[in-house]
C-alpha cells in the first residue's frame, strides 16, 4: 500500500520534451507556420499541404491567417522598430493594391517574417491587452472593440497552433510513460484511497489523451477525473461526470488544469462545461468547418439558428493580471489548494517557476506543510553545474556573478523554498520517469 500523497505538478518543459512548443516560443510559431505550398485565401484556392494533416485544419487554415495578419498588424504598429513600421504600412499597402495572388502571398509572407523576429514575451502581450480591455481604454490608434479583437485573434491563433502541433506529435514518450506511472500507482493504493493527483499549467490535452485511452485498454475502471462537474462534448449515453466516478467504484486519476485546457468549452447561456478526452475541442471556435458543433447541445434549439450562442474555449490567458472568474476554474484552485495541503511529497516536472504565475506560488505557500519532501525535474541547461563548466576557468565569484544573471529555474525555486530543501533531477522528464521502475 503506497502512504502519504503525492501531487506532481507539470510545467510546459513537459510538453516540450514530446514536441510542442515551449510558451517563449508560440508568437514565432504562430507567423512560422506554413500548411500550403500555395493558398489563395480571397478566392479559396489551396494547393498542396506541406505535412499531412486533417481536413478540419486545412479548413480552418483560413480563418487562422485572419487572426495572424490583424495580430501581426498590431504587434509591428506597437512593438515594432521605426523601419518595421514602415515597411509594415509598406507591405499592406502592397498587399491591397495587386491583385495577383502569389505576389500577395509573397507580401504576407515578409510581413509574417518580421512579426516573428520580434522579441516581445506573450505574458507581455496578453498583459497589455488585459490591461486595456479591463479599462476600457482607447489606446493609441486601437478602440476598445478592435483590441478585443485582436486578443480574441491571438487566442484563436494560439489554440490553431498548438491544436495543430498536437495532431504531429505521434510519439509522445514522456506522457506514455507518466499515465503508466499515474494508472499503475493509482491501482496499487486501492479504491478508497486518495494518494496521487496531477496539477497543470499547460494548456494542451497530451496528458490527458495518453491516460484516456490507457484507461480504456486497463482491465480495471480507471479514469481521469477533472475534479468539477462535465458534460461530453459529443452524445454519450456511458459519460460519467468526474466528481461521480468514485460513487461508480473507478479508480480516478485527479487532474487539475489550473489555467484550463483545450478539450473544454463552455457555454455562455446555461453554463455547461463540455469535455472531450480525445478530440482538442477548442478548435471549433475557428470555423465553420463544423459550425454546428459550436453550439451548446443542451440549450442551443431553444434559440433560432442566428440568435444560438457559441461555445467558448475556456483557458487563462498568461497575463501578470490573472483573472479566475469561472466557477469551474475557481472549484480546481480550490481542489488544488486541497490537494498541496495534504501533499508529503510534490513533483515538479518541468516546470520553470516562471515570474508571472504569482498566484500559484501564493497558493504553495499558503497550502504546503513544513516538512513536504521537493522534488524538481528540469534538464541539463537548467543545471547551474552546466553554465559553470562553460565559464571554464573564470573565476568563482565572477561565474557566480554570470550565473545569478541567467535567473536560471533553480535560483527561483531556491529563493521560494529556502536553498538545499530541494532534490534537483537535471536529467529530464523521460529518464526521471524511467527510474520510477517502469
Amino acid at each position: 500500500m503506497i502512504k502519504g500523497k503525492t501531487v506532481y505538478i507539470l510545467g510546459a518543459g513537459c510538453s516540450k520534451a514530446d514536441g510542442l512548443p515551449m510558451q517563449a516560443g508560440i508568437l514565432k510559431e504562430i507567423f512560422q507556420l506554413k500548411l500550403y505550398t500555395d493558398i489563395d485565401i480571397s478566392h479559396g484556392i489551396m494547393d498542396t499541404p506541406v505535412k499531412p494533416i486533417s481536413r478540419d485544419y486545412l479548413e480552418r487554415y483560413q480563418r487562422f491567417e485572419g487572426c495572424r495578419n490583424l495580430l501581426a498588424e498590431f504587434l509591428l504598429s506597437n512593438f515594432g522598430t521605426f523601419y518595421q513600421k514602415s515597411k509594415m504600412t509598406d507591405l499592406l499597402n502592397l498587399v491591397e493594391e495587386t491583385e495577383i495572388f502569389n505576389e500577395k502571398r509573397l507580401h504576407l509572407e515578409e510581413l509574417y517574417l518580421m512579426a516573428s523576429e520580434l522579441r516581445i514575451s506573450l505574458e507581455d502581450v496578453f498583459t497589455i491587452l488585459d490591461k486595456i480591455d479591463m479599462q476600457r481604454e482607447h489606446w493609441r490608434e486601437y478602440s476598445g472593440l478592435r483590441i478585443s479583437k485582436v486578443n480574441d485573434a491571438l487566442k484563436k491563433c494560439i489554440i490553431y497552433v498548438v491544436c495543430y502541433q498536437m495532431t504531429q506529435i505521434h510519439e509522445r514518450k514522456v506522457y506514455t510513460k507518466f499515465s503508466e506511472l499515474l494508472i499503475r500507482d493509482r491501482i496499487a493504493m486501492g479504491r478508497e484511497q486518495d494518494g496521487l493527483s496531477v496539477i497543470t499549467m499547460n494548456w494542451d490535452t497530451m496528458l490527458e489523451q495518453e491516460l484516456y485511452k490507457m484507461c480504456r485498454s486497463n482491465p480495471k475502471k480507471v479514469m481521469p477525473d477533472y475534479c468539477f462537474y462535465n458534460d461530453s462534448f459529443q452524445e454519450n449515453t456511458k459519460w460519467i461526470p468526474s466528481v461521480l466516478l468514485k460513487t461508480k467504484k473507478y479508480y480516478n486519476i485527479k487532474v487539475l488544469k489550473l489555467h484550463g485546457s483545450f478539450n473544454w468549452l463552455i457555454c455562455p447561456r446555461c453554463g455547461r462545461m463540455l469535455v472531450d478526452y480525445e478530440d482538442n475541442i477548442a478548435a471549433y471556435v475557428l470555423g465553420a468547418d463544423k459550425l454546428e458543433m459550436s453550439y451548446c447541445r443542451f440549450c442551443s434549439n431553444d434559440f433560432q439558428l442566428e440568435n444560438r450562442p457559441l461555445l467558448e474555449s475556456l483557458f487563462v490567458s498568461p497575463t501578470y493580471i490573472k483573472v479566475f472568474q469561472d466557477a469551474s476554474i475557481k472549484n480546481i484552485w480550490h481542489n488544488a489548494f486541497i490537494e498541496l495541503s495534504e501533499a508529503t511529497k510534490i513533483v515538479f516536472i518541468g516546470y520553470s517557476f516562471p515570474n508571472a504565475d504569482f498566484e500559484f506560488k501564493h497558493l504553495l505557500k499558503k497550502s504546503l506543510k513544513p516538512d513536504c519532501a521537493i522534488d524538481v525535474v528540469l534538464t541539463n541547461s537548467d543545471n547551474p553545474n552546466y553554465y559553470d563548466k562553460l565559464l571554464g576557468r573564470t573565476s568563482r565569484q565572477k561565474k557566480d556573478e554570470i550565473i545569478s544573471r541567467l535567473d536560471i529555474p533553480s535560483s527561483r525555486y531556491d529563493c521560494f523554498f529556502g536553498a538545499g530543501r530541494i532534490t534537483y533531477h537535471y536529467e529530464g522528464a523521460e529518464t526521471y520517469l524511467k527510474g520510477t521502475g517502469l
